[in-house]
């Protein structure tokens, strides 16, 4: 495509013309040329000076039609609506068809064309001539039709013992990519060091984030030692290793391992129950969790660690719970365990057998991934107006209690399983039924 301005004026002997992604032309033609075709080959303002000038393509090719839509970009200086180029030079006029002089420059304005400002201090110097012609075209070497694609820098610091994923990836030199790519980032703490934040052009305390990339950006991932909360704060049986209440202010909790040089075992029942915390850390080593332990508390986030074989009814009742991770060592889902909280995805590992009743009911349930080797599911174990439920993944041969809502708002899991010959695989709630993947 080619867009030709005819600017009815001339010097004595120089011809001007601009390629694409090359130099600032020196071009002397003879008197009787009228124009100068696109030269694909990089030219030199020889003797008086060089810029380099470079073009960048806007839009696509389809996009790219009365107003030119590629930038001129001249020493890295661009200005939108009109081009121009600035040659030395004297003399006077007004119009802006034309070459205007005024001063010591020689201006040539292009209005027909969406151009960038592109300055050029060549100390030209040298009479008009009229009636040659100067070709502007919106030839580019390489044009691909596209608008090339802006990319920036994502860096990382560190500060104390710990590492970052950047989409899965330990980060260890800078990351690079295209404009509005949005980056995972991880930060994960070292052994007796704990993740305080991110910083700087990210501002969050939580160690899962993202990014958007719509500039460079440089944030910092801050940890520190970490510290559990002080032994005299907890009620404990040594002869059981069983912490059995909680005497200080709520607020973040971590359970030490041991306690009076004692390890600790067991939570015991309603040991933390209504105790305004925010937070809880369960070491490993903990075997078993009592009844009710933390009922009535605000903790958005729980992890039971491995160690756990044995969690008792509404252990976790009421929690304002958003994000769950099931440890390898628990086989059962007791009576409430999870009930009544914020819960919109759940996955059951595969070392759970069974789900018992009212299990994950009263939650936000969209999602549900319930592991191959959980045989029965108790009634109402999903139950509840907002466990609208849209995906279930499931083992083969599961037993689900024949209450229509054991499986959550939108009716007809089990019987569309059932019917189906109880296959393994994902559901999905389309137009009111379920359907096998």
């Amino acid at each position: 495509m080619k867009k030709v301005l005819f600017l009815m004026v001339s010097m004595l002997v120089l011809g001007l013309f601009f390629t694409g992604c090359s130099d600032i032309a020196n071009i002397t033609t003879p008197s009787d040329v009228d124009s100068l075709e696109k030269n694909s080959s990089p030219v030199t303002w020889t003797g008086q000076g060089s810029n380099a000038l470079t073009c960048e393509l806007i839009g696509t090719s389809e996009e790219r039609t009365e107003d030119g839509w590629i930038h001129w970009v001249l020493n890295g200086t661009k200005d939108v609506n009109y081009a121009q180029l600035v040659l030395g030079g004297s003399g006077s006029g007004t119009d802006p068809y034309e070459p205007t002089k005024y001063g010591s420059v020689l201006q040539f304005f292009t209005p027909y064309f969406d151009l960038d400002t592109l300055t050029a201090d060549v100390n030209y110097s040298g009479s008009l001539k009229k009636n040659s012609q100067f070709v502007i075209s919106d030839y580019c070497p390489g044009d691909s039709g596209e608008e090339p694609t802006t990319q920036y820098t994502l860096t990382v610091n560190i500060v104390g013992n710990g590492s970052v994923e950047v989409n899965d990836v330990l980060y260890t030199v800078p990351v690079t990519v295209d404009e509005g790519t949005v980056l995972g980032l991880e930060a994960i703490a070292d052994s007796g060091w704990q993740f305080d934040g991110w910083t700087g052009d990210l501002v969050s305390s939580n160690a899962t984030e993202s990014i958007t990339m719509n500039g460079n950006k440089a944030i910092t991932a801050n940890f520190s030692v970490f510290t559990y909360t002080s032994e005299s704060c907890f009620n404990f049986n040594s002869s059981t290793g069983t912490v059995t209440g909680y005497i200080c202010s709520g607020g973040d909790v971590s359970i030490p391992p041991t306690i009076g040089g004692t390890a600790v075992l067991a939570i015991g029942t309603q040991a933390f129950s209504m105790k305004s915390l925010t937070g809880i850390l369960i070491p490993e080593g903990v075997t078993s969790i009592g009844s009710g332990a933390f009922v009535g508390n605000v903790l958005h986030s729980v992890i039971i660690p491995n160690s756990v074989t044995s969690i008792g009814n509404e252990a976790f009742n009421s929690i304002q719970l958003q994000s769950l991770t099931i440890g390898s060592g628990l086989t059962s889902i007791p009576y409430s365990g999870f009930a009544f909280n914020q819960l919109t995805s759940v996955t059951i590992p595969d070392n759970v057998t069974s789900i018992g009743q009212w299990a994950f009911a009263y939650n936000n349930l969209i999602s549900v991934t319930i592991g191959s080797n959980v045989t029965s599911i108790g009634y109402y174990a999903f139950y509840g107006p907002n466990n609208k439920i849209t995906q279930i993944t499931i083992g083969a041969n599961v037993t689900i209690d024949s209450n229509l809502a054991t499986m959550g708002a939108n009716p007809g899991f089990k019987t569309a399983y059932d019917n189906g010959g109880k296959l393994a695989g994902t559901y999905n709630y389309t137009g009111g039924v379920w359907v096998k993947e």
